[in-house]
């Protein structure tokens, strides 16, 4: 696995860790910092508060299938961006674009040294889609992807995670699973626990699941889609 700290690329509201390249992909991971991650949570809370029996058909959830039955104690809810940019100052879109602008760099990055870049038609991407996940005790995630046209990566922020979740992983762990043949030179999973204020991006067509927990207190987290400009 392939591995490469790029905390001088933090900004002023999130925290770069490294990328990381568990099995070919490229996967950037990082914190957001603690205040702004408070805000961000501040700003669930309330989405939930005055929207608290409206669920959405999220983009991940499949029609007519299992997926839709993995969040059934909690709530997902695509993001309201008014709501957000009135009254907690658009903070939510101005950490994921912070996270793609440095994913998108580290992209570039790498393959510069393979082909040339300079004349990419888009130099940045565009957040598509946004929706909050409050996770109760028992739900979980099947393994899914948001290969949905157009969307080129996903990712997720973990704004609030009971400890005893922490305590007791593999419960409520991520799991990124990359199943092809030719597995000598590689592993087939990766696997996170994360904790508050964990921040993941990867492409979106990759596989993944999240582990049920049996924690008696809520999960909060945002998941977002991004693709290039048409």
């Amino acid at each position: 696995m392939l591995r490469k700290e790029l905390s001088h690329k933090s900004t002023k509201i999130i925290k770069v860790k490294e990328a990381i390249s568990p099995f070919g992909p490229l996967m950037l991971n990082g914190n957001i910092k603690h205040d702004v991650n408070k805000k961000i949570l501040d700003f669930v809370k309330y989405q939930l508060s005055v929207k608290p029996d409206h669920q959405d058909e999220i983009v991940v959830s499949k029609k007519e299938t299992y997926q839709q039955h993995s969040v059934v104690n909690g709530t997902m809810q695509n993001l309201d961006y008014e709501l957000q940019y009135k009254n907690f100052d658009n903070i939510v879109s101005i950490a994921i674009n912070d996270i793609l602008k440095i994913y998108f760099a580290t992209y570039i990055d790498g393959i510069r040294p393979y082909m040339e870049t300079s004349q990419l038609k888009n130099n940045h991407m565009n957040i598509t889609a946004c929706w909050l996940v409050k996770m109760c005790k028992g739900d979980f995630h099947i393994t899914h992807d948001h290969a949905t046209h157009p969307t080129v990566v996903s990712g997720s922020l973990y704004l609030d995670v009971p400890e005893e979740n922490i305590e007791k992983e593999p419960q409520g762990s991520i799991v990124w699973n990359l199943t092809v043949p030719g597995k000598e030179l590689r592993n087939n999973t990766w696997t996170h626990s994360p904790k508050n204020g964990d921040w993941y991006v990867w492409p979106a067509w990759l596989p993944h699941h999240v582990y049920p927990f049996q924690s008696e207190k809520d999960r909060y987290m945002i998941s977002f889609n991004a693709a290039f400009p048409t």
